[in-house]
């Protein structure tokens, strides 16, 4: 919940099928940042294209990922067992394709 919270922008963007991906895609009010949103359910990985339109230039990408199996719980011995790991993303003007691991959680951030 807290990686939803502090990746939330005000204004959502049209979405086209993410196929089995749960997604949204949500703008800020200046359109200067889009997120991207993915919950991958599925006990496997999958693959996805992942296109920004043409009139949102990417100056830059990053992403945070959750994934843990299905029993992996955080511990007081283990607090971050289970915690978003940050990356960055090479995004050209065609897009790329994503593969969202298996009981994952993906936030990505291009800005312009």
């Amino acid at each position: 919940m807290k990686l939803y919270r502090e990746h939330y922008q005000p204004r959502l963007v049209r979405l086209e099928s993410a196929g089995d991906l749960n997604a949204v895609a949500t703008a800020s009010e200046n359109r200067r940042t889009l997120v991207l949103k993915v919950v991958n359910a599925a006990p496997h990985e999958t693959a996805c294209a992942v296109e920004v339109a043409p009139s949102f230039p990417v100056a830059s990408a990053k992403q945070w990922v959750v994934t843990a199996g299905l029993q992996d719980r955080n511990t007081l011995d283990e607090p971050a067992r289970i915690a978003p790991v940050e990356g960055q993303l090479a995004c050209g003007p065609g897009g790329i394709v994503h593969r969202f691991p298996a009981h994952s959680v993906t936030v990505m951030e291009f800005r312009r």
